[in-house]
């Protein structure tokens, strides 16, 4: 019986309302400027509908006659300093039945130069499964005078940095959710402190999960991430992405058809922390005109038939506003490796022309960087393969990023990104020797002999490679 008449659907959808609601983005202490979120969830993975009829109000702690604002964020004004702020929703339905919830609550400092300082858990996915790769997203530093510490926790619900639990080792800006560290209904969180030269205060900057992490159907360990591309973003650019899916440590590189997309634009980092109604949908067959200054917000679902997994990515960088500029259109855009089917820690890396590009990498048209990006550890690049490897031995795909820089003195310049699957299994390092060029008479007879013409060249790399290879490894040609 449900008490009141009501239809008993009705009622257990009512059972599932949401009930807790946080206080994210911005730094600890608020600076002025700071874009605030007021973040519904709930504390257990049953409760995940939203109230109808529900209301935002900001106030002050200590005085809740006055209201600053009604919407799901605020933005710390001058007038904030020193005050502590908090948020309420209200909400009602069609039952009668009503409710308040109250965040935490938020310090502002007491100084009008503080900097701007925030924090945001990429990719936002739901559900969280063991194996899935977090990263904690924020603004460039200054590393001349400016420094991150990170910690990622566990956490009893979204709201309960009280009693947060250190992960050991997790102090990187990456972390991978593992069986060993969170149980299965545990929210994962990272503080990101920021620290300035002089200043002995960090600025401590909190994200949390979407939801609270739990074990796939199937039992695998899944991770699903993206890089939305171009990196660099203009009003005419045709947006796309790069896709991996990790299995149990195995590395997928997936096709765009076995995904479903949506495409939304937001103004703050911190946006991504509230609902996708609340975001502006974008039309990718569409100008980026009206985007211009906003972030581009990726969500990508997989179902394999088992598993059923949401990621949302969002943009290294906002749509300029300006076009692509006209000499990328001559410039080369393709990442290659050689090998690259896996990649392995010898593989070279070229760049060549996509269709209708005819200008080449030299010193007097551009000069290329690259950099090596693990799966292992997203947030961190590396300026050679070796290096990669030596620091992540368990990967099983990288990014090749591209810096493309002209030569003209004109400042321009463009990343490029490329996804490769990658292993260190030596059965593989033979794919890094020249290929064999034979050698043979023309017309070729019965009584012929074919050979090599890089005989020799062959010999000494396979001896060399052996040399290089474990006891247990066998070259026979």
């Amino acid at each position: 019986d449900t008490g009141d008449g009501s239809d008993l659907e009705l009622e257990l959808t009512r059972l599932r309302y949401m009930d807790v609601l946080t206080l994210q983005g911005g730094a600890i202490p608020a600076s002025i400027g700071d874009q605030l979120q007021a973040v519904l969830s709930g504390s257990v993975l049953e409760k995940d509908v939203r109230p109808p009829n529900s209301a935002y109000t900001w106030r002050y702690a200590d005085d809740p006659t006055t209201v600053l604002g009604t919407q799901e964020s605020y933005t710390v004004a001058s007038t904030d300093l020193g005050e502590t702020l908090q948020a309420s929703l209200t909400w009602s339905d069609q039952w009668n039945n009503n409710g308040t919830l109250m965040s935490d609550t938020r310090l502002v400092s007491t100084e009008s130069n503080s900097p701007l300082w925030s924090t945001v858990i990429s990719p936002s996915v739901v559900p969280l499964y063991i194996g899935q790769q977090l990263s904690a997203l924020h603004r460039d530093i200054d590393t001349a005078t400016e420094s991150i510490n990170y910690q990622w926790y566990t956490l009893s619900d979204p709201s309960d940095w009280e009693d947060k639990q250190s992960i050991l080792g997790a102090t990187g800006p990456d972390y991978t959710v593992r069986a060993q560290d969170v149980n299965a209904g545990d929210w994962v969180g990272v503080e990101a402190s920021l620290l300035i030269t002089g200043n002995p205060i960090p600025y401590v900057a909190q994200a949390v999960s979407a939801m609270a992490a739990m074990e796939t159907t199937s039992g695998d360990e899944l991770s699903l991430r993206a890089t939305i591309t171009p990196i660099e973003i203009y009003t005419d650019s045709v947006l796309g992405y790069h896709a991996v899916l990790s299995r149990n440590g195995a590395s997928e590189i997936l096709d765009p058809n076995t995904l479903t997309e949506t495409w939304y634009a937001i103004d703050d980092l911190s946006q991504l922390t509230q609902s996708p109604a609340t975001w502006a949908l974008l039309d990718t067959s569409n100008s980026l005109e009206n985007y211009q200054g906003q972030y581009v917000v990726l969500e990508l679902n997989y179902d394999d038939g088992v598993d059923i997994v949401s990621a949302t990515h969002i943009s290294a960088t906002v749509v300029q506003d300006t076009p692509t500029p006209g000499d990328f259109a001559q410039w080369f855009s393709l990442i290659g490796l050689d090998p690259n089917n896996p990649a392995i820690v010898d593989s070279e890396v070229y760049l060549t022309d996509n269709i209708g590009e005819t200008v080449a990498p030299s010193a007097t048209t551009y000069g290329v960087d690259y950099s090596y990006i693990s799966n292992m550890a997203p947030s961190v690049s590396y300026r050679n393969l070796e290096a990669l490897v030596n620091a992540h031995p368990n990967t099983t795909s990288i990014t090749v990023e591209a810096l493309q820089t002209s030569q003209a003195g004109d400042g321009l310049s463009r990343r490029l990104v490329q996804l490769f699957l990658f292993s260190d299994d030596e059965l593989y390092e033979v794919l890094s020797l020249s290929k064999p060029v034979l050698r043979f008479e023309s017309p070729l007879h019965p009584s012929d002999t074919i050979g090599l013409q890089n005989e020799t060249q062959l010999t000494d790399e396979v001896d060399a490679l052996r040399a290089t290879l474990s006891s247990n490894t066998e070259i026979k040609y």
